[in-house]
């Protein structure tokens, strides 16, 4: 079996069919999920230690004990090198994201407040 980079195959269920051209039995003993790394970092927002996922596109997946779980964009990432984020403004615009049914708010240059 051959793994993808991106995935991690644990043994799991067996799922069993039949192939369409000689009708032999395959069985697939290994069940295959994506592979979620974590590494520690500062939180952009408030600078508790905190976590995040590998990058997915233009976004980082952050999970900090204060702010809470939230993805936040590459280009504000960048804007906060030079600037600095108004913790409570930029917490109140993640307490109504989720109110509003975000799970996972998404925090863009529209959405973060400078100082």
């Amino acid at each position: 079996m051959q793994h993808n980079q991106s995935l991690k195959c644990v043994p799991g269920l067996t799922a069993v069919h039949r192939t369409s051209l000689t009708g032999r039995r395959l069985a697939q003993r290994y069940v295959c999920a994506p592979l979620v790394e974590e590494i520690m970092m500062k939180c952009h927002i408030c600078k508790s230690e905190s976590t995040k996922e590998l990058p997915t596109g233009d976004y980082e997946h952050v999970k900090c004990p204060d702010c809470g779980e939230y993805k936040i964009a590459g280009t504000v990432v960048e804007m906060a090198k030079s600037r600095n984020i108004d913790v409570p403004s930029t917490r109140v615009v993640l307490r109504r994201m989720r109110a509003a049914g975000d799970k996972i708010p998404i925090i863009t240059s529209k959405e973060v407040k400078f100082q």
